[in-house]
């Protein structure tokens, strides 16, 4: 790819839209990068008591900015609400949680309100994760005797078995789907090893293993453009986070402290992984560049603070060039005081005069991104 600075005026006050594939949208929002990380960053996660496999206790779900600051509870029932996920467009969050006396997934607005039960059963339900077009969720149950991988429309339809394996198959703490190839990441023993992290496609198909070490490889969070996986590994002795490709190569360690370093999370503009951590003596959030770099404490309580989930970004508008090129713009697509705004190109678009028509003409200087 490369980046070109111009400025893109429109003589219009309204731009006209076209519908495309929800996959295109996100491909979009993660390649505008710079637009969604200005417009500020948060962090979903749980605060609460806790067995110490992190899987029982009495949770909360809360919301705060990514330095720790501006601190909002979203959940308050009796019970363990944890391990929440944001819907695609952000405006709903699925979580687990125990308040009907066992743990199924639960749907509730952004602002932890009209919570909806998705899934009822006697055994546990819980590792939710959205599908791409935010219609369905798929998630890890017991329900069958065994750790398997299941998935339900959010209107609780649908219900359906992914995998059937003898072994232990289970979804990631967030991320699991990736809204950008549709594919799913998993953890399995079905290998020999303690946990290998797989990928399969969203019917449970062509299912290919990715790692292979004697141990616990798990928690598998897909990166924003579908390139790469983020881990967490115990094959030097304790957790660690690990990153690869998403076909398995590259596996690199990303932290080295001697504390448990686990639920990573990509954030969705692809600059950072948030993560849980108990190396200051109880499991706190943390931040890091992709790299492993700049590993920041953003949360200091007496209590287990795990599971972050970072939000979307915002949904920007579309609209097609006449070449077959896609434009993206942040807001209500109108232009600013001075009658120029930032726009995106993709798809193989060549920087000209008229190139979007009857919508844009060209005569400055802007951000455009060229493929």
């Amino acid at each position: 790819m490369t980046r070109s600075s111009r400025t893109l005026r429109s003589p219009f006050r309204s731009l006209g839209e076209v519908t495309i594939s929800f996959l295109m949208i996100v491909a979009l929002l993660v390649v505008g990068a710079d637009q969604a990380r200005s417009a500020g960053r948060q962090l979903l996660y749980s605060y609460g008591t806790a067995a110490s496999d992190g899987s029982s206790g009495s949770r909360d779900l809360f919301l705060m900015d990514e330095d720790g600051s501006n601190v909002v509870q979203l959940t308050a029932e009796p019970g363990d609400d944890y391990n929440g996920v944001w819907s695609p467009d952000g405006s709903r969050i699925a979580f687990a949680s125990d308040r009907d006396g066992d743990y199924e997934i639960y749907v509730m607005a952004a602002d932890g309100g009209g919570v909806i039960q998705i899934t009822d059963s006697p055994a546990k339900d819980f590792n939710p994760a959205w599908s791409p077009d935010g219609t369905e969720i798929a998630f890890r149950s017991q329900r069958t005797g065994n750790d398997d991988i299941w998935r339900i429309g959010v209107d609780g339809s649908g219900l359906t078995q992914l995998t059937t394996h003898s072994g232990f198959d289970a979804t990631g703490s967030t991320g699991s789907w990736s809204w950008i190839t549709g594919e799913i990441a998993f953890s399995s023993n079905r290998a020999g090893n303690l946990q290998d992290v797989f990928v399969m496609d969203a019917d449970g198909g062509n299912v290919r293993q990715l790692t292979n070490l004697p141990g616990a490889d798990t928690a598998p969070a897909w990166s924003p453009d579908g390139t790469k996986l983020v881990f967490v590994s115990d094959r030097h002795g304790q957790y660690d986070i690990f990153a690869m490709n998403a076909d398995g190569t590259g596996q690199t360690r990303l932290t080295t402290d001697p504390g448990q370093d686990v639920t990573p999370s990509w954030s969705h503009d692809g600059t950072s992984i948030a993560f849980s951590s108990d190396r200051d003596g109880d499991f706190e959030l943390f931040v890091m560049e992709i790299d492993g770099t700049n590993q920041t404490q953003i949360t200091f309580d007496t209590v287990i603070t795990r599971w972050p989930a970072w939000t979307p970004p915002t949904t920007p508008s579309v609209a097609v060039c006449p070449s077959g090129a896609l434009a993206a713009w942040e807001g209500d697509g109108l232009a600013d005081e001075t009658g120029s705004f930032p726009l995106t190109v993709y798809g193989g678009a060549t920087f000209a005069g008229g190139l979007l028509g009857n919508a844009f003409s060209v005569d400055g200087s802007g951000d455009y991104l060229e493929v």
